[in-house]
């Protein structure tokens, strides 16, 4: 029951976990997997038979000091309540389409007063009140997952992040794909789900933690074997020693053992900027500790280009002139803005190869 959640220890001292997702509901299967030295056993109700029997399902995994991990069929009050009344150890939720979803169900996942979830003594999650104590630590007991699917919540993946008591965003590759309307098995999708652009999406300032876990659960052994590796590990740097916000990593041209780290800072007012000295020494210093015994590393100053747009808007016959205008300007500015961007990516628009901005 709920003593020990295995994968949420070993993710919090940044340890890798391994599990298996499973959508065939068998508990021979279960017990077998169980044994193979995986920390989880993640039970399908989306698109899986998880429906009869999960409670049954849980002690099975358990009883092999794996933890039982559930996928809910959609966002429901009753799958959440039921399978932490069952002692599921976490809970990913699907089709979640606004930030308040998300945190009505973080809510549905903690007691009072920290959220609305209904305490029931006599069920399997507060040991059927046979010892007659409640557990004053399962509020943190449990992993609490969301599944990032929706184009809208992509662009408050900020604000996702800062919300207590969430502790994981599962990135649905598939239902993503559709959202974006690009092939899910495509170049384009490939792109978004490497570790570097999941770190540009997800990493915020404020979220040490998440830039920590991230770097060492995507790097060989806390090592750096790949170019990408001086990317991720970069950007697990504290922010105390500085403020990276867009990094780029190559080889040099001219000599191969040169790694070139390509840079650009941001002011407290938003705009991009240069690495000042502090910086730079200080990321050299970090990734030395990392770095592949032959590299040299060099920061390079990433190229800010200012740019200004001209346009003309002819407004069609019943639509306000200041309204239209005031639109347009505000979907270029969108549009334009430096959090769509990183390096290099500007150039099928403008035609300045390397430039950010």
């Amino acid at each position: 029951m709920l003593n020990n959640n295995f994968v949420k220890k070993k993710l919090n001292n940044n340890e890798i976990c391994l599990g298996i997702w499973s959508i065939i509901n068998s508990n021979s299967n279960l017990d077998i997997f169980s044994k193979c030295k995986i920390d989880f056993i993640l039970l399908d109700m989306e698109h899986g038979n998880y429906f009869d029997g999960i409670e049954n399902s849980i002690r099975t995994i358990e009883n092999n000091d794996v933890s039982p991990i559930i996928r809910i069929p959609n966002y429901n009050s009753h799958y959440i309540q039921s399978n932490l009344d069952f002692g599921i150890h976490g809970i990913i939720a699907p089709q979640l389409k606004s930030i308040e979803q998300i945190n009505e169900y973080v809510e549905l996942t903690l007691f009072p007063p920290k959220g609305i979830r209904g305490f029931n003594p006599f069920v399997r999650s507060s040991s059927y009140n046979i010892n007659n104590k409640v557990n004053l630590n399962v509020d943190k007991f449990i992993l609490r997952s969301i599944i990032l699917e929706d184009t809208k919540l992509l662009d408050q993946i900020e604000e996702i992040c800062k919300i207590e008591f969430l502790d994981l965003i599962y990135i649905g590759a598939y239902d993503l794909s559709k959202s974006l309307n690009i092939d899910p098995n495509g170049s384009e999708m490939k792109k978004i789900l490497s570790p570097e652009e999941c770190l540009r999406i997800i990493i915020i300032e404020t979220a040490e933690e998440v830039k920590h876990n991230a770097a060492a659960f995507f790097s060989a052994q806390n090592r750096i074997v790949t170019v990408e590796d001086y990317v991720i590990r970069a950007m697990a740097m504290s922010s105390d020693y500085g403020s990276i916000f867009r990094i780029q990593a190559r080889r040099s041209p001219n000599n191969n053992t040169i790694l070139q780290l390509i840079v650009l800072s941001q002011t407290d007012e938003g705009k991009l900027a240069t690495a000042n000295s502090a910086l730079k020494a200080n990321l050299v210093t970090y990734l030395d500790g990392f770095r592949i015994a032959n590299d040299i590393i060099e920061i390079v100053d990433g190229t800010i280009i200012n740019i200004s747009l001209h346009f003309i808007i002819t407004v069609d016959q019943g639509f306000n002139r200041s309204v239209v205008l005031g639109n347009a300007i505000l979907a270029v500015q969108s549009l334009m803005s430096i959090k769509n961007y990183t390096f290099g990516t500007i150039e099928r628009s403008f035609g300045v190869p390397g430039c950010f901005y």
